[in-house]
């Protein structure tokens, strides 16, 4: 587009210092205050949407405590209104606040058993005024804004539309009389067993509700200590832990120290933070990353992109036993020369190049990767000795919605598929715009170029 190409679109963006977050995101709804102990001289928005008044002074060696609330009152009392956030802080720790009405207030005491108020500072949180990355509020420093909440400690892990992608369990080895009330009022979460955990135990995460002595259907097994961690990839059926006391290598399946079961559907509250039988609710992440030998669709509700490694195997590297997914050879692969390709919807294997509609094409060499998305259900790739011909080489047929694995690292005769993602990233020449991608970020290359270098669109 004249002195300009289009060289990137993201989908992320990080707001830099001095920039308003509420230019950056459509809305924000996670903030990160650093908490400085300056009074209200330190003030540095100019809009009367936000405002600070001291009624003490921070103490330069003890920590002080907070309470982020609804109510602006003042007086002498505890009466704060609706507390979304408390806590303690000493200088440079940081307040990190989520899903805030329009105005919210911070109020600041010498500690939490008495009413001294220290300072109270007014924010405004719509973007109907700036929200100016690193400026100063009294006593807190705006350091971080994100247009996604992410869950706090005791806020639900499924509530504020935050998708949740990844669980992390930390062990705790308590009996199953710590559960808090969520748990115990809805039948999709239980909890059997005692607490006689012998450290390490070795733990079995399945989803299948065939028993801790199934195999068939594993997310995590190994050894764990007390406080370590595991972490579940799986999302919208209900899960298995199984924790033993015996070797691995002698596992008396039928007698599992403690058994529970949980849901990961959202479907009802699951608390960041809650206790159930022999683990915590750790953490709750919004994205997920698939090792290796997992199939993809089990750690996304939809996979919209594909990265292929070309390997240059022949089909005897086929590593799917769905027949929506076959591999034909129909030549060899250079082991000097570069080979062209093209994905496409069309299954034709002729020696013309009628080859439907074509999504992605180029050329390839061993450890070169083919990124693809928003493909239909079916689609193949169709690999020659050169663009100028249809010297077919191999054709691989994929199968993308989901209805048949596609495992991490799986080989499909001459790829192999090395990453998944749940959210297509465009690639050059497909609209930024499109597919629901969200765009939060520009990257414009200067190229020097006149008007007349502008194209169709």
């Amino acid at each position: 587009f004249g002195g300009i190409d289009v060289a990137e679109c993201r989908a992320t963006a990080v707001p830099e210092s001095g920039v308003d977050c509420c230019k950056v995101f459509n809305e924000v709804n996670q903030f990160v205050f650093t908490f400085t102990g300056e009074n209200c001289t330190k003030f540095e928005s100019t809009s009367d949407k936000f405002s600070c008044i001291d009624s003490g002074t921070f103490s330069t060696t003890e920590s002080s405590y907070y309470k982020v609330t609804d109510d602006h009152f003042l007086g002498d009392t505890c009466e704060d209104g609706v507390i979304f956030f408390e806590g303690t802080v000493s200088v440079n720790d940081e307040i990190v606040v989520n899903s805030l009405p329009n105005d919210a207030f911070i109020h600041f005491y010498t500690n939490s058993s008495t009413c001294d108020l220290i300072q109270s500072i007014k924010l405004h949180t719509s973007c109907s005024a700036p929200l100016v990355l690193d400026a100063y509020f009294g006593g807190v420093q705006l350091t971080r804004c994100e247009e996604n909440a992410v869950p706090q400690p005791g806020q639900d892990c499924c509530g504020n539309d935050f998708q949740v992608r990844e669980w992390v369990f930390e062990v705790t080895g308590n009996d199953c009389g710590n559960v808090t009330d969520v748990i115990t009022i809805h039948e999709d979460f239980l909890c059997t067993g005692n607490s006689s955990f012998d450290f390490p135990v070795f733990v079995r995460v399945s989803d299948n509700d065939d028993g801790p002595c199934d195999t068939s259907a594993i997310l995590f097994e190994g050894l764990v200590n007390n406080n370590s961690e595991i972490v579940v990839t799986k999302k919208g059926v209900p899960g298995y832990i199984y924790f033993f006391n015996d070797e691995p290598s002698n596992i008396n399946c039928d007698s599992p120290v403690q058994a529970m079961r949980f849901h990961t559907s959202c479907s009802q509250p699951f608390p960041l933070g809650q206790s159930f039988g022999g683990i915590d609710v750790a953490e709750c992440r919004a994205t997920a990353v698939p090792e290796s030998g997992v199939d993809c669709c089990k750690v996304f509700n939809e996979v919209n992109q594909f990265v292929f490694t070309f390997t240059g195997e022949n089909c005897t590297k086929f590593e799917s036993t769905s027949d929506k997914f076959s591999c034909i050879d129909s030549g060899t692969f250079s082991t000097t020369e570069s080979s062209y390709y093209k994905v496409t919807d069309d299954h034709f294997l002729g020696d013309t190049c009628e080859d439907g509609v074509i999504f992605f094409e180029g050329t390839v060499s061993v450890n070169d990767e083919i990124v693809v998305n928003s493909l239909p259900n079916d689609a193949f790739i169709h690999f020659y000795t050169n663009s100028s011909t249809c010297d077919l080489i191999q054709s691989i047929k994929l199968h993308t919605s989901c209805s048949a694995p596609l495992v991490l690292d799986a080989y499909f005769g001459g790829v192999q598929l090395t990453r998944c993602e749940e959210n297509a990233v465009p690639q050059p020449g497909q609209d930024c715009c499109g597919n629901d991608f969200q765009v939060r970020e520009w990257v414009f290359e200067v190229t020097g170029n006149d008007c007349g270098n502008v194209t169709d669109v």
